[in-house]
């Protein structure tokens, strides 16, 4: 009986040393699908960030066409109407440009800061994925030291085990 119940007792002691490397081996595993998907968002940000900087520029010439078509209609106009460009005519007809020149730039600037911000996500998104690889090796030397630690007192209750049945064998005989 003695023999069997040592058997056991390392038997135990080997099973749940093998546990904890299971389980530190999906720490691991989960850890770097973790970075994996951080990385994977981070592209589609960075990609969001490239497209926000392509639509702006593509609205900022739009916007810039319009403006032109919009000023030449008011010189036309203007021109119909027989007054001079000159005084207020020639006032309005530039502020009118520089207005649209302003929201052309606008149009850009929100386009940049959209991309921006996109970059500015994407780097957090890698941030969080080697964190999720630090955090999986932390569970992966947690879930070993707790393999290790069942495996040691599945042990030493095998070795008092034996010892308090030798002692007992031996108070019994004598």
């Amino acid at each position: 009986m003695c023999g069997l119940q040592i058997l056991g007792g390392l038997s135990q002691a080997e099973g749940a040393k093998a546990v904890g490397s299971y389980n530190a081996q999906i720490a691991r595993q989960q850890g770097q699908v973790a970075q994996q998907q951080a990385e994977f968002n981070a592209k589609t940000s960075e990609a969001e960030a490239a497209q926000s900087r392509t639509t702006a520029a593509y609205e900022e010439e739009r916007s810039r066409t319009r403006s032109r078509f919009a000023l030449a209609a008011d010189r036309a106009a203007i021109g119909a109407s027989g007054m001079a460009f000159e005084g207020t005519p020639l006032e309005v007809l530039a502020f009118n440009a520089s207005q649209a020149e302003l929201d052309a730039q606008a149009i850009r600037y929100n386009g940049e800061v959209r991309a921006t911000a996109l970059e500015g996500q994407a780097a957090s998104q890698r941030y969080q994925g080697a964190l999720g690889v630090v955090q999986g090796e932390q569970r992966a030397g947690v879930a070993l030291l707790t393999g290790q630690t069942a495996a040691n007192a599945a042990y030493w209750n095998t070795v008092n085990s034996v010892v308090d049945g030798a002692a007992k064998a031996i108070a019994g005989a004598g």
